[in-house]
């Protein structure tokens, strides 16, 4: 069963790896406001960095979490609950209600469809880009969630079942080899032309089952910190962060230079992100270096952080309506400037305003 009990110590936070859960909000938040191309590393960054956390939070309570169906759907729904309302507020004020006025039978079944795969949290199942980027388009990250927290359970009885560290090791490499394996393979298939992006796009980037892959590397990241809880790097632990860090001009500077010229390929969103995502999470886990102590102290990283759930939902859509307003009257780059400053205002006083006068009111305690 799921005991409500078990939600105090829920709120047990390495203040470093809040720094860096920032910064991947920051990284998805510039590329949805077209500044930069760090948006598929700002999701690996959460997909991998959820596992962790969760296994960081739940490992020593294990027994409480019942591999029940019931119970891990209990489970899942009461992780997400708190975020729920908002994602419905944003589904509801992401509808474009003046072209319902124009659609015919077939498009408004097509709609009510959409709408249903959004409501039940299951639109990220569906191979068809107007299905998983309908609506407020960054919601097909919830609806991965909801499948992630469902399985949860089963990842943690697992992990309590390694006789050492090496059995997680062993495991990410594995779920690595066969996420790069999948890709592969179904990188030419293009069994659903209508979509307006290739099959493999939702196979490597939407589909939870791949995304499971992320998520259980970062489970077994949180297992061996607990594990090895004291390990140091000593003299070198602020040079592993700066290393761990470089990623991030790394990749913009990726996306400038290869992507701009060779297009998306195969193994650019997800594959090249997640060892790298990887070895940042864990070095700074550890927090043994000036970097990570000076990130963990930065209120406004952990601000933001506290935050970011809530603004990440917020901001798409945010951005699309006030951009094409403020670009009708004057030139791109000006427009950009403002409805950045803006967007950014908005999202995060919509997340506060959200977090402390509404969620408040959204207790969700399942027995």
């Amino acid at each position: 069963m799921y005991n409500k009990n078990m939600k105090k110590n829920e709120n047990t936070k390495i203040n470093a790896l809040q720094a860096i859960r920032a910064l991947a909000f920051l990284g998805i938040f510039s590329y949805h406001c077209s500044l930069t191309g760090l948006g598929s590393w700002g999701v690996s960054v959460f997909f991998i960095l959820s596992g962790f956390v969760l296994v960081y939070s739940y490992y020593e309570r294990s027994p409480l979490l019942s591999l029940k169906p019931s119970s891990a759907l209990r489970f899942s729904l009461h992780k997400l609950a708190r975020l729920y309302p908002l994602y419905l507020i944003m589904l509801v004020l992401s509808i474009r209600y003046e072209q319902l006025l124009t659609y015919n039978r077939y498009e408004l079944i097509r709609f009510g469809l959409k709408f249903l795969a959004n409501v039940t949290m299951m639109q990220s199942w569906v191979p068809l880009s107007d299905f998983y980027y309908s609506f407020n388009t960054l919601s097909w990250y919830l609806s991965d969630m909801l499948f992630l927290y469902l399985i949860f359970p089963l990842i943690l009885h697992l992990l309590h079942r390694y006789q050492h560290g090496r059995s997680a090791i062993l495991a990410m490499l594995g779920i690595f080899s066969i996420q790069t394996f999948f890709a592969f393979y179904t990188r030419n298939m293009s069994p659903l032309p209508t979509s307006a992006y290739p099959f493999n796009h939702w196979v490597t980037y939407v589909f939870p089952l791949f995304r499971a892959g992320d998520f259980i590397i970062g489970c077994n990241l949180g297992y061996l910190f607990l594990k090895y809880k004291n390990i140091s790097f000593g003299k070198f632990s602020t040079a592993a962060e700066g290393l761990a860090l470089l990623q991030i001009p790394a990749f913009i500077l990726f996306e400038k230079v290869y992507i701009a010229h060779m297009g998306t390929q195969w193994w650019s969103e997800t594959l090249i992100m997640i060892p790298f995502s990887a070895f940042l999470i864990y070095i700074f886990a550890c927090s043994n270096g000036r970097i990570s102590a000076f990130l963990g102290s930065s209120r406004p990283l952990l601000v933001l952080a506290d935050l970011s759930p809530y603004a990440y939902l917020i901001h798409f859509i945010a951005f699309r309506e006030i951009f094409h307003h403020i670009s009708g009257v004057t030139s791109r780059i000006p427009a950009l400037c403002i409805t950045v400053t803006i967007v950014f205002a908005i999202s995060l006083f919509g997340a506060v305003v959200y977090k402390h006068f509404i969620s408040k009111f959204l207790h969700f305690s399942p027995k």
